[in-house]
């Protein structure tokens, strides 16, 4: 951070340390297999993540009595023209096999890459 501040620089952080994240980022990336499904501001992303797979990746932060909660492994056939996340996602269904989804602004500068992501419960 010291670094960062000293030389006015932007440092590229590929982690999935979501502590790491909280103490370094200010602006959040989160990929599935080389696709950028969300992101947006550390905030953004932290206290409301909006993705199904930011959503499992927050779940699967290792708790104090030893449990993951909410992770699970979900698996169906991929398909090329589909979401990349379709293939595991516990909220998929038809549309996201078929087609894959465009990127849409839910709050400023928060974008999300996801047909079933359920923004308006979110934001309220």
């Amino acid at each position: 951070k010291a670094l960062k501040e000293q030389c006015s620089a932007a440092i590229l952080i590929v982690t999935h340390n979501i502590g790491v994240v909280a103490q370094m980022a200010d602006k959040v990336g989160v990929m599935f297999e080389g696709n950028l499904v969300e992101w947006g501001t550390r905030e953004q992303i932290l206290s409301c993540p909006l993705h199904p797979y930011t959503q499992l990746l927050m779940n699967a932060v290792l708790r104090m009595d030893g449990n993951m909660p909410g992770v699970k492994e979900i698996y169906r056939v991929s398909s090329k023209a589909g979401c990349p996340f379709y293939c595991r996602c516990p909220k998929a269904d038809d549309i996201c096999g078929r087609r894959a989804p465009e990127t849409r602004e839910v709050d400023v500068g928060h974008k999300i890459m996801c047909h079933k992501a359920e923004v308006e419960e979110q934001y309220e």
